[in-house]
């Protein structure tokens, strides 16, 4: 697979981008200790700031949406698992989902299965002509010309802007091996502080739960 950012997305401020892909994973219930460290975790007041993650984020999304209240992605989970505890799906979702509240921000996870190993996954800005399945519905919505996504191919992955919306085909199941997770930077952001967080799903998270 060949990842890259397009120029138009750079514009807007997507300076930077993490595709980390892992293979041969097995999808199970969580280990409940991995669950018991998620539930501490949403109860507890994170350390850090949020929006050293989201602030750039909140630029990008203001520049090309046009609209100035809103809640990032990594705000609305933050919010969610605060306020009704932490929710288990299964081991490789809880996983990126554990590192997302504990950074405060939105990461992409995604189903490899369906994808060409010669795809080219890149970040740029919608066209006229985009459209997504979000996931578990049938019914294709149209993406807002000039809002942020990404894409395998011809195919839409993610859409992030007016609605934050991971695409149906690409969603993880019990069937899913491999594995592609997704960390947008911007200027705020070092490239190092992605890798941390990439080594968080990896080491903290996805060895623990499975």
């Amino acid at each position: 697979m060949f990842f890259s950012i397009s120029e138009a997305a750079s514009k807007v401020g997507v300076t930077h981008a993490l595709f980390l892909v892992v293979r041969g994973l097995v999808c199970s219930p969580t280990k409940p200790e991995f669950l018991t460290h998620c539930n501490e975790m949403v109860e507890t007041n994170i350390s850090g700031d949020l929006q050293h993650f989201n602030e750039g984020f909140r630029k990008i999304i203001e520049k090309t949406t046009g609209r100035e209240n809103f809640k990032t992605a990594g705000e609305k989970l933050r919010e969610n698992f605060s306020s009704r505890g932490f929710r288990s799906i299964n081991n490789i979702i809880d996983a990126y989902n554990e590192a997302a509240f504990f950074y405060g921000l939105g990461i992409g996870g995604h189903d490899l299965s369906s994808v060409d190993s010669l795809a080219k996954i890149e970040v740029s800005l919608a066209t006229d002509n985009e459209r997504i399945v979000p996931l578990f519905q049938s019914k294709e919505k149209k993406i807002n010309p000039g809002e942020l996504i990404y894409t395998a191919d011809d195919k839409s992955m993610a859409w992030i802007g007016t609605n934050d919306i991971d695409a149906d085909c690409f969603k993880i199941s019990e069937r899913t091996t491999d594995c592609l997770f997704v960390i947008l930077g911007h200027n705020f952001v070092k490239a190092a502080e992605l890798y941390t967080i990439s080594l968080r799903i990896r080491q903290g998270g996805i060895p623990l739960c499975i």
